[in-house]
């Protein structure tokens, strides 16, 4: 009798105590967790819609965690910025590019506000630049256009290409881009788990942690979970591709094999663009550096274009007009009018600039369309 009156006491204690340190567990893991929200937790269920949006795209508009974000369409597009003044639009206009075309977006300028407010009048503009954004990408974010936003129709599409989309495409996009069956691009978000990892836009880890920390799960779960992410990620190599890698091919040159990867990576896109059926014309658009001035960069991107144009077009086939748009303001107006803002080695232009040049040139190119 007593021996089983002390084995039961024996398992009451073990289950007490088990019981007990699961509940300290549970305790500490709420605070840890608490802190982990504070930092990587959205305050909206939007986390798994934007964590696909980025397996398709790569990454959106700038992403800070902790934000309320009402919608995954605004960190990948803007609809016109002025109220449409007038009921005879003449169509639907996409404008796709990097940060020089993200900045249409954040320019504070009044000069160029007047003139896109000019150009809004006449068209429905969805502004759908993005950081870091080269033609792979902008092939992903068309196709998330055509499947997410209902009316999505553009008759012309301006294609804002930069120099740095050499380095963008051959550094940081080679190794997670796909083309799929239907001639679709896919260029997958950065994820040091499984590819090379990258500290640019690696957005996929707060996603990660946003959904599991909103989960229903205990605490503890979330923190085994979260450390698993973590552990994986401290493993994983790092590769930066910044500025240094970035500029290298514009220093150095293509060789053949990464000069048929960039033919290979338009013709792609353009392909990309045969499921819009209204769409009638595209306007590809480059610029130069500052340092293309005096030759020290040896790569331009509007003479590779200008020299690959016809055979990009010829293998793509578009039944659309595809052209090209090179915007080079004179040396002289270089210096007298400080085109390119100070000290900034990718060499974007001043509001003043980008409105006197860029905005300038298109609305001509535009216009003067038949």
């Amino acid at each position: 009798m007593t021996n089983t009156f002390n084995k039961k006491t024996k398992v009451a204690a073990f289950v007490f105590s088990l019981i007990l340190m699961v509940t300290l567990i549970e305790f500490g893991s709420f605070f840890i967790i608490s802190k982990f929200k504070k930092n990587f937790s959205i305050s909206t269920n939007i986390a798994q819609d934007l964590l696909n949006a980025i397996e398709k795209m790569n990454h959106v508009k700038f992403f800070e965690s902790g934000i309320h974000y009402s919608s995954v369409d605004e960190l990948i597009y803007d609809r016109n910025l002025t109220p449409i003044k007038s009921k005879n639009l003449k169509g639907q206009l996409l404008l796709q590019g990097d940060s020089w075309a993200e900045q249409f977006l954040y320019s504070n300028s009044l000069e160029f506000r007047k003139k896109l407010e000019i150009l809004e009048v006449d068209w429905d503009v969805i502004y759908a630049g993005t950081s870091s954004y080269s033609p792979s990408l902008m092939a992903a974010q068309v196709e998330w256009l055509d499947e997410n936003v209902k009316d999505f129709s553009p008759k012309i599409i301006i294609q804002i290409v930069d120099q740095t989309d050499f380095g963008d495409e051959l550094c940081r996009y080679l190794n997670v881009r796909s083309v799929n069956l239907d001639g679709s691009v896919t260029v997958l978000a950065f994820d040091g788990v499984d590819t090379e990892n990258q500290t640019v836009y690696s957005i996929k880890d707060k996603l990660r942690y946003s959904i599991i920390l909103n989960s229903s799960t205990l605490n503890t779960i979330k923190l085994f979970k979260l450390a698993y992410f973590r552990v994986l990620n401290r493993l994983a190599p790092v590769k930066d591709c910044g500025w240094n890698e970035i500029s290298n091919y514009l220093l150095n040159g293509l060789n053949s094999e990464e000069e048929n990867y960039m033919i290979d990576m338009f013709v792609d896109y353009i392909k990309s663009l045969h499921k819009i059926e209204n769409l009638e014309r595209v306007i590809i658009v480059t610029h130069p550096h500052y340092l293309h001035l005096d030759n020290t960069y040896k790569l331009e991107m509007g003479n590779f274009l200008f020299k690959n144009l016809k055979e990009i077009v010829r293998r793509s086939n578009p039944f659309f007009k595809v052209e090209l748009l090179h915007i080079q303001p004179s040396k002289k107006d270089i210096l007298l009018n400080n085109v390119y803002i100070e000290g900034d080695p990718a060499s974007h232009l001043t509001d003043k600039a980008h409105s006197s040049y860029y905005l300038k040139a298109i609305r001509k190119q535009i216009d003067n369309l038949k």
